[in-house]
C-alpha cells in the first residue's frame, strides 16, 4: 500500500515536471518567435518569403522582428495555411499583399504621429479626406522603402483615380 502511494507520488511528480517544463519551453519558442529578430529566419523557411526576409534586412525595420509588424492574428495564422495550400511564389504574394497590408497602429507604435503628419507630402494627403481613415501601407512598402515613389502611381498615375500632376 505504502509502495503505491509512492509510486503514485513520483508518477504525479513526474507529470507536473512535464507540464512545466512543457509550459516554459512553449513561452520560450513563442518569446523567441514573436520578440527576437533572429527568429526572422524562421519565416524565410517557406521559399516563397525568402525574398521579403531579405527586402526588409536591407533596411530600419530590418532589426526588428517580423511580428513587431505582423502581428500574430487569426490572419495572419490564416495566410500561413495559404502558403502551406497554395505555396504561392514571392511574386503572387508581392502582387496579393503590396500595398493590401492595412497597418497603421504597427507603425505608429514607432514612428512619432505628430512628426509624421507634419511632413507636407503628409499634410496634403490628409486635408483629402478619403485618405484620412488609408493606413499608412497604402502608399508605404516597409520591406522595400524605394517603393513609395512607384506606390503614388496607384493613385496619381494612369488609370489611377487622380491625374498624374494631382
Amino acid at each position: 500500500m505504502y509502495r503505491i502511494k509512492r509510486i503514485n507520488r513520483i508518477i504525479l511528480i513526474i507529470i507536473l515536471a512535464t507540464l512545466t517544463a512543457s509550459v516554459l519551453g512553449a513561452i520560450w519558442v513563442y518569446g523567441y518567435l514573436v520578440v527576437d529578430p533572429r527568429a526572422n529566419e524562421q519565416c524565410g523557411i517557406c521559399h516563397s518569403i525568402k525574398p521579403f526576409i531579405e527586402d526588409i534586412s536591407n533596411t530600419s525595420h530590418g532589426e526588428f522582428n517580423c511580428h513587431t509588424c505582423h502581428r500574430l492574428t487569426l490572419g495572419v495564422i490564416r495566410e500561413i495555411f495559404v502558403y502551406v495550400l497554395e505555396n504561392p511564389n514571392s511574386t503572387v504574394i508581392e502582387k496579393r499583399w503590396t500595398g493590401n497590408i492595412p497597418l497603421y497602429d504597427e507603425c505608429v507604435g514607432c514612428h512619432k504621429l505628430d512628426e509624421i503628419i507634419g511632413t507636407p507630402t503628409h499634410i496634403l494627403h490628409l486635408e483629402e479626406e478619403e485618405f484620412i481613415n488609408n493606413p499608412c501601407t497604402v502608399c508605404h512598402n516597409p520591406h522595400k522603402p524605394e517603393l513609395t515613389q512607384r506606390l503614388c502611381l496607384n493613385c496619381h498615375g494612369p488609370g489611377g483615380g487622380y491625374g498624374e500632376s494631382d
